[in-house]
């Protein structure tokens, strides 16, 4: 997890579930779905938090996702340290 504390406050993020509080609305980049990382992560909540509220986690994320998704982690870590709205693949 990267933050930009200029645009958010890192400690107001301690835990994944936090992603997709309403408050990040837009502030938050995403690998796409494909992303081996991404794929962990979303089993690993299942098996911690169920099906539904994994489901709702999810939806709560990409929610507040305002940009495509990045299909790398240079580009994103790159999108967050810039403060970027747009980037390129």
């Amino acid at each position: 997890m990267v933050v930009n504390p200029e645009r958010v406050n890192p400690a107001t993020i301690r835990t994944y579930a936090e992603l997709a509080k309403l408050a990040l609305k837009g502030q938050l980049c995403l690998r796409n779905r494909q992303s081996p990382y991404n794929q962990s992560l979303v089993a690993d909540q299942m098996i911690q938090r169920g099906e539904a509220s994994t489901r709702a986690w999810i939806k709560g994320m990409t929610n507040n996702v305002t940009q495509p998704f990045f299909s790398s982690d240079a580009p994103l870590v790159r999108a967050v340290a810039l403060m970027e709205r747009n980037h390129s693949k």
